[in-house]
């Protein structure tokens, strides 16, 4: 009958007088709180929202592009070239690009940049504090003039 590898090892520290540990090292370390509730990076540093935003923009351009180039030559397999090895590379090259310019930023700060963007442009609703104003009481202060 073979031993375990766990059981050989308390066997040598029970003969070498030595006693083996009780409890696991790993549990008594910290998480990492830090980055509980941030999006893991999948590529070069970008994130799974990220890729999918430069993926479904690339591969829309990409068919419009691989479309015409398909329609001018007369060749359909170029259109399924543009689409698959295209989109490939703009979501390479631009997840590249993106860890170079995310270097120093908060966890999310281009995909908040992103959404302010669009609330300002009209293509979705605010879901922050947009826009600058002075905060009031609604009536006035002793000593100063309206």
């Amino acid at each position: 009958m073979s031993k375990t590898r766990k059981d050989q090892q308390a066997a040598s520290a029970e003969a070498s007088g030595a006693h083996a540990p009780t409890h696991d090292l790993q549990a008594e370390r910290a998480p990492m709180t830090d980055r509980v509730n941030v999006e893991p990076p999948i590529m070069n540093g970008m994130t799974a929202s990220e890729a999918k935003i430069v993926g479904s923009l690339a591969l829309v351009a990409n068919l419009i592009v691989g479309g015409i180039a398909a329609f001018a030559i007369g060749i359909w397999q170029v259109l399924l070239g543009f689409v698959v090895v295209g989109t490939l590379a703009v979501v390479w090259r631009t997840s590249i690009w993106l860890a170079s310019t995310k270097r120093g930023k908060p966890d999310g700060f281009h995909i908040q940049r992103m959404r302010l963007w669009a609330a300002r442009k009209g293509f979705g609703s605010a879901q922050f504090i947009s826009h600058d104003s002075a905060w009031e009481l609604g009536r006035p202060m002793p000593g100063r003039k309206r």
